[in-house]
């Protein structure tokens, strides 16, 4: 007499999202922020469809990019995602295909990325000297070592503890004795950056005046919620206060913090910086992201041609 096999026990979609944000977070590498931003897209999508990832099919995600995408550019960071988990179901052996391979990447349009001009990163800078030691020093290291966002506000003085910085949020520390920044990246590739010479007389100010002994830029004291002086200040507190800080400085267009990233690259290569070093300054792996930057101006190109003489 035969006797029936069990029927494969196949793990609930919960199970499968965190499967994988493991495998991102552990074999891939990827920042706590991508990792965050990919599993929010996934769970969006699966909620709209109604249905279990392993029977998503192409129709749904072309379905699912058409409803909610009508951008370039978002519906290629959805895509990204759907690529990552179902190339990750696939892998697994989860699923025998993966759907998303049959949708082409939306081609994004090709243009500058937005800076500040220096006359604007001037008046900005000034903005933020307003509002404190704390608030000029975070300004100045996104202005001048282009900091992405999280690793600007997540830096610490020294490496901490596990019990200091539980979550592992530390995107760095500084040595302002040797003038150096060393920065934790994107797939946990670290880089040494110098100090500008502004960068590192703010952060001396900022060391005398320090309310923490791990963190640059801790949370302010809360009754509410108390101990949170013992964690680094929030991606949203960062751009509420570079968006003040635009608004005080007369721009006439909202600022984000990774325009300040842009406005670095930018003004480097204008000034003729190496290409190469730009691309190590900003922690690119491939210097065709660097290359947006080198893409010529039209004032530039207007100053170049009336310097042509024969």
């Amino acid at each position: 007499m035969d006797t029936m096999q069990p029927a494969t026990q196949v793990p609930s979609p919960e199970i499968l999202i965190e499967e994988w944000s493991s495998w991102l977070l552990g074999e891939r590498g990827l920042s706590k922020e991508t990792d965050k931003m990919y599993r929010w897209r996934i769970g969006y999508m699966l909620r709209l469809a109604g249905k279990d990832p392993l029977t998503i099919t192409t129709a749904d995600l072309r379905g699912h990019l058409l409803a909610t995408c009508p951008k370039a550019n978002t519906k290629g960071a959805a895509l990204r995602a759907f690529r990552s988990f179902f190339g990750f179901l696939a892998l697994e052996c989860y699923r025998p295909d993966d759907p998303s391979r049959k949708i082409r990447q939306a081609k994004i349009p090709q243009s500058l990325p937005k800076h500040l001009s220096a006359e604007e990163a001037v008046r900005l800078e000034e903005a933020a000297y307003w509002e404190g030691i704390a608030m000029h020093a975070l300004c100045r290291l996104y202005l001048y070592e282009g900091l992405r966002l999280s690793e600007g506000c997540q830096l610490s003085w020294r490496e901490p503890t596990v019990a200091e910085d539980p979550e592992g949020l530390s995107s760095g520390t500084v040595d302002l004795e040797a003038g150096w920044l060393r920065v934790r990246g994107k797939g946990a590739t670290d880089r040494d950056l110098p100090l500008h010479p502004k960068v590192r007389e703010a952060l001396k100010r900022l060391w005398k005046y320090r309310s923490s002994e791990v963190w640059l830029f801790p949370r302010k004291p809360n009754a509410a919620r108390p101990g949170q002086e013992n964690s680094p200040i929030t991606r949203s507190c960062v751009q509420r206060a570079v968006k003040r800080w635009g608004k005080a400085a007369g721009i006439d267009r909202r600022v984000f913090p990774h325009a300040l990233r842009h406005t670095m690259a930018t003004n480097y290569l204008a000034a003729g910086v190496d290409i190469t070093y730009v691309q190590a300054a900003l922690g690119h792996s491939d210097i065709q992201m660097t290359m947006r930057y080198a893409r010529v101006r039209k004032e530039d190109l207007k100053r170049t041609i009336g310097k042509l003489k024969y």
